[in-house]
């Protein structure tokens, strides 16, 4: 991966060197034009001077009588043409540099907060050289009669050194950090001993670790990309479901904002075309750097599934200043599908693992079983025990219990039900003592107060009758207790006796129906069905004449044998 980083800055670098070569070439064209017109304006060169005329044959001297002595006459100077310009004679241009920077004027349509609204020098390029050179338009062209001076070039040309004084973090130490990860991630699936210490990026770690479920925190995102996401949150967002479901769609668009600030974080400028969403690199390394941040295998299958679905809200609708084509965004889609099909292994991994940690804590089978003994024998006497309790801490005044020993009751290895008949006898006998003692205190009259052993003087000291009265009082109550309980037990039996009552009709109508005694035909049934019953009622006849003719004649040897 380091050696595909390496080729990544080399071939940025030739980018940069084409793009001022480009530069170049585009300064000389206009230089070129503006000297164009210059000789548009003048065709006609200045008209030469008239030669001088030469002498006529009288003025020729006759060469035939010059000596030695005899001075030659000078020749006429032809006067020159038109001065030539010093470029059009080297046959080139020069190239001069223009250093005025005018403001950008962008259509309607783009935002002015964009990273467009740079000054940059004034280039006017013209539709012939975009198409004869290979740089890469913008896929929507601004409105006509608009002028757009600024290029991908010129957002190119801008240093990690700058992008760190904007945006607070360096890209090539980002890029550095994720390529090691990525490489301790992959040597941890191979089994390879890990050697720990490797920490994650401070600013990938605020990116990862600050965002929350549900989260509004904003991100940042230039007005463009920010307007784009925000539109696919309302995309997914359902308003008529619960607020655990609104959460959901919150956490989902906040995972596919995360992945955009991380693919921009790990991409160098420029940012406002989208094209940093082909950083494969970066895609393939995106589950490593979760994992290294604490997240489960089940987060970050989670992470990928939706940002699967945000490319495909992409593909469908792209950005108006995006420069991605169809299948650059398609090969995206493609990575992020491999890393979670590759993730399976992974992920049934961690499930054999929690598993094993959970069956830890599960109790043996022979321990249950004998927990399961205990239980059963256990359970009626604590269920007793904690009746008592009960009715002790409701009652300050213990009850004179003559019949029953709560001694006795606290250890009697009871059913369950005989402990529900006995604490509802107690439960009785304790009403009765409370009326008895009430009754005694206001006998006495009011005013009058009495300790907890005269109470239970006047308990003892009662006459005959109203004992008598009250044991006759609650064995009626028993006796009408036990016969709602019978009544209940009956109802139930004869709902149950009714139930299988009305099965067993169903059944029997419908294996009548089956015979064919009950059916659209009637009651005769079907041909077929009336020939099978007269079968079987002539077999029937047959038998039982036989079973007659066999009892006469048995009949007939025991009279012949007694006469």
């Amino acid at each position: 991966m380091r050696e595909q980083m390496r080729e990544q800055r080399r071939e940025q670098m030739r980018e940069q060197r084409r793009e001022q070569m480009r530069e170049q070439r585009r300064e000389e064209k206009r230089q070129e034009e503006q000297q164009r017109p210059e000789m548009t304006q003048n065709p006609d060169p200045t008209p030469l001077p008239d030669p001088t005329p030469l002498p006529g044959p009288s003025q020729v001297p006759d060469l035939t009588q010059v000596t030695e002595s005899t001075p030659l006459p000078k020749p006429t100077p032809i006067p020159d043409p038109t001065p030539v310009p010093e470029p059009l004679k080297q046959n080139k241009l020069t190239l001069v540099p223009v250093l005025e920077l005018t403001p950008i004027k962008l259509p309607k349509s783009h935002s002015p907060e964009s990273p467009w609204c740079e000054q940059v020098p004034n280039v006017d390029i013209t539709s012939d050289e975009i198409m004869s050179s290979d740089v890469e338009a913008p896929a929507h062209s601004p409105a006509p009669g608009t002028s757009t001076d600024v290029t991908s070039s010129d957002h190119d040309t801008q240093t990690a050194s700058q992008q760190e004084g904007e945006e607070g973090y360096d890209v090539a130490e980002i890029q550095e950090n994720i390529y090691q990860i990525y490489e301790e991630y992959q040597a941890d699936k191979r089994g390879e001993i890990v050697q720990p210490g490797l920490q994650v990026h401070p600013a990938l770690l605020t990116l990862l670790k600050d965002r929350r479920k549900g989260s509004t925190d904003k991100f940042d995102f230039s007005k463009p990309m920010a307007e784009y996401m925000t539109a696919y949150q309302e995309h997914i967002f359902r308003p008529e479901g619960t607020q655990k479901v609104k959460e959901n769609c919150i956490s989902v668009s906040t995972r596919a904002k995360i992945f955009v600030m991380y693919l921009k974080m790990a991409t160098p400028a420029p940012h406002w075309d989208w094209r940093f969403l082909k950083n494969t690199q970066a895609t393939r390394a995106f589950p490593a750097l979760l994992s290294k941040i604490g997240l489960k295998p089940t987060t970050t299958v989670g992470y990928l599934h939706n940002i699967y679905s945000f490319m495909g809200y992409f593909s469908k609708n792209l950005p108006k200043n995006c420069s991605l084509s169809s299948k650059t965004v398609e090969k995206t889609q493609w990575e992020l599908r491999k890393l979670t099909r590759d993730s399976g292994q992974v992920i049934a991994a961690h499930q054999l693992q929690v598993k094993s940690v959970k069956e830890l804590n599960l109790i043996p089978q022979t321990a249950l079983s004998a927990f399961q003994r205990l239980a059963v024998e256990k359970i009626p006497s604590l269920l007793a025990l904690k009746a008592l309790a009960e009715l002790r801490a409701s009652n300050p005044v213990p009850p004179m219990v003559s019949r029953l020993d709560l001694q006795e009751l606290e250890h009697y290895p009871c059913t369950k039900k005989e402990c529900r008949e006995r604490i509802d006898a107690l439960e009785d006998e304790v009403k009765l003592l409370k009326k008895k003692l009430d009754r005694e205190r206001r006998r006495r009259g009011p005013g009058t107060s009495a300790a907890a052993g005269e109470d239970l003087s006047l308990l003892q000291d009662g006459s005959e009758d109203e004992s008598e009265s009250e044991e006759q009082d609650m064995r009626r109550t028993r006796r009408r207790t036990r016969r709602r309980r019978t009544r209940r037990r009956r109802t139930r039996r004869r709902t149950r006796r009714g139930e299988r009552e009305k099965k067993r009709s169903r059944k029997e109508r419908s294996r009548r129906r089956e015979n064919g005694s009950i059916g659209s035909g009637g009651s005769k049934g079907t041909g077929r069905e009336r020939e099978q019953r007269d079968k079987k009622r002539q077999e029937q006849e047959e038998r039982e004449s036989r079973h007659r003719q066999r009892r006469e004649q048995r009949h007939r040897e025991r009279e012949r044998a007694e006469g």
